[in-house]
């Protein structure tokens, strides 16, 4: 028996990444890995070199199942301009707490799952089978990213995502 498509796992890595882009896009700009179908994956190294700002959405881990589980890391990249690294930590804070207010789900408000069966025009199901991710902030593996890349600062935050679904307790 194989599974309908909104049940596979690609489908609710692309629910997570248009929850995201959908939300914090305009924002910065969001490169999703392995996703560039979709959401315009990885840019070319060009483009990123003209960037001050981006965020760069990975997905570590996913198990399956109704018990799914899904480990993202959020990489905030700010470049300093005119070596002003006030502007660079301002610009930071201000994108980690944007990150951190959309990621804040409480209640019983969830991160929609979407149907991709049709990739051009994909249908939130979440509504009908109350279905939807509760994510969990994993503070203890936040941090900066000591990476030599001269003017770039990056910082991490660490989610794992639960699915939900009515009346199964995650």
């Amino acid at each position: 028996m194989t599974l309908p498509d909104c049940a596979k796992p690609r489908n609710k890595r692309l629910s997570f990444y248009k929850f995201v882009v959908d939300n914090i896009g305009s924002q910065a700009p969001v490169i999703v890995q392995g996703a560039s179908d979709l959401f315009g994956g990885w840019i070319d190294p060009g483009q990123v070199d003209a960037l001050t700002e981006w965020v760069e959405l990975i997905v570590d881990s996913f198990s399956g199942g109704l018990d799914s589980r899904m480990r993202v890391r959020f990489v905030v990249n700010v470049r300093a301009r005119r070596d002003d690294d006030g502007f660079q930590m301002k610009r930071m804070d201000e994108l980690l707490s944007e990150i951190m207010s959309l990621m804040n789900i409480s209640g019983q408000e969830v991160a929609p799952v979407y149907d991709y069966s049709d990739p051009t025009d994909p249908q939130r199901i979440g509504e009908q089978q109350g279905l939807g991710f509760i994510p969990r902030h994993r503070p203890e593996k936040d941090g900066f990213v000591n990476k030599d890349d001269g003017d770039v600062k990056r910082y991490e935050l660490h989610y794992e995502l639960l699915l939900w679904q009515e009346g199964v307790a995650p």
